[in-house]
């Protein structure tokens, strides 16, 4: 009491009551259809009642009215038919009604048992929400102490004639070039095609044709001059 819902249907929606609600709502819809089974039976057992009536007079009418064999024995045959149903519903629900009484002094029992073993899980759970709860109000006041904390400091800070200055952020940009060189340039980069790279750059830096033409001398023309060398 004095709880409110939202509370409440947090507070049960924790799997171990869950499932001991579940088993007692089973009890509840078993004693629902023992009461169906029984209403049933009593409603089968009035209509079979009533067309055994209606048989025992058309086998009566037969035989007063001295109508052939083979009909009244049709008539007697029909009435004896009916008149056995009738007598299975009605002993049907007297063994239904035994069976129910068992059933649902069982089923009290047991969910007796079963409500019980909610109300634990339940005090389990509110014990736990009580401990976590205070557990985050103590972590509130601590960390709301050092935020008027350091406020009070840094108040005091500026009213002693300190500045305040402003945080620093790193910058995920590139440094700019101490040189002053921007170049401007374009590229991308991917990850599913050859390559994986493409830029705007071009190499203008003018070729050096002697060291062009070192580069271009081919091993063999190496090896054919160290010998020369040494021959002479």
């Amino acid at each position: 009491e004095g709880l409110p819902r939202s509370f409440v249907v947090e507070l049960a929606r924790h799997p171990n009551y869950m499932l001991v609600q579940k088993q007692i709502n089973n009890y509840e819809d078993e004693n629902s259809r023992f009461n169906k089974i029984t209403v049933d039976l009593i409603r089968n057992e009035r209509t079979a009642r009533l067309e055994m009536l209606k048989a025992k007079n058309a086998y009566t009418a037969a035989k007063n009215q001295k109508k052939t064999s083979s009909d009244v024995q049709a008539a007697e045959k029909k009435y004896l038919a009916l008149g056995t149903e009738h007598a299975i519903y009605a002993k049907a629900r007297d063994g239904i009604k035994k069976m129910r009484e068992a059933a649902v002094e069982r089923l009290v029992l047991e969910k007796k048992t079963l409500v019980t073993k909610a109300s634990l899980n339940l005090k389990a759970r509110y014990t736990q929400f009580a401990s976590v709860l205070e557990n985050l109000i103590d972590q509130n006041e601590v960390l709301s102490y050092e935020i008027y904390s350091g406020a009070g400091e840094h108040i005091r800070y500026q009213m002693a004639g300190g500045e305040a200055q402003e945080k620093e952020t790193r910058n995920l940009a590139a440094e700019k070039s101490k040189n002053g060189y921007e170049w401007k340039f374009k590229e991308e980069v991917w990850d599913d095609e050859i390559g994986h790279f493409r830029s705007s750059l071009k190499n203008v830096c003018p070729k050096d044709e002697e060291s062009a033409d070192q580069n271009d001398v081919t091993p063999e023309r190496k090896t054919a001059g160290i010998l020369k060398s040494g021959s002479n």
